[in-house]
């Protein structure tokens, strides 16, 4: 059902808007220029009274006194309400690497109390191994731990800290003198194993 909603009633939650990822000024001034010329296209989607789809849409118009429609979803609980809001952002939205992790992490943080086998559910979705949802839900608590100016400036690439500092992990000290080595001792071990069951002559 879609209808024209009055600017005051729409709530914000703030743990839905969380999940929106912040829109570079670039982004945010050709969305407004469009929304000037052309009013709110795309209707705003709510549950409830809360807003899960369409915060800087709703900003915009507030900000200029404009009308907006509105489409009802109905989720089951606010973690189902959470899962869409990431699964459309992933559909929607030009995300950055840090960005597609911290989602990532959510969804697994979300999912692990309900699926023993969370990590390899979403590893298959994703396209990814399961340690790496693993290590992204490591990185989602470690992002949620910060300020949120910070916060913003890292998922938006502005600050240039690796995934591994954030966790607390110290960064790989291996350097290209030992993966040569390492590859040498393999093809050394590969030749003496060849010999061994006399394939080289």
């Amino acid at each position: 059902m879609t209808r024209l909603l009055d600017i005051p009633t729409a709530q914000i939650d703030p743990e839905f808007q969380g999940l929106i990822p912040i829109m570079v000024k670039e982004e945010r001034d050709a969305l407004e220029a469009s929304i000037l010329a052309e009013g709110c296209r795309d209707a705003l989607i709510v549950w409830g009274d809360l807003l899960v789809d369409g915060h800087r849409r709703y900003e915009i118009c507030k900000a200029h006194d404009l009308e907006f429609k509105i489409t009802h979803r109905e989720f089951e609980s606010r973690d189902q309400a959470k899962i869409w809001i990431i699964s459309n952002q992933f559909a929607r939205r030009n995300l950055t690497p840090k960005q597609i992790s911290y989602l990532r992490g959510i969804r697994q943080k979300i999912e692990r109390g309900e699926t023993v086998c969370s990590s390899a559910k979403l590893a298959k979705e994703y396209g990814v191994s399961s340690k790496t949802i693993e290590r992204d839900a490591e990185f989602a608590a470690a992002i949620d731990q910060l300020p949120p100016e910070e916060k913003t400036k890292v998922l938006t690439g502005e600050t240039k800290k690796t995934k591994g500092e954030l966790i607390g992990k110290p960064p790989s000290t291996i350097t290209p003198l030992d993966h040569l080595k390492k590859w040498w001792k393999r093809a050394i071990h590969r030749s003496n194993f060849y010999l061994s069951i006399g394939l080289i002559l």
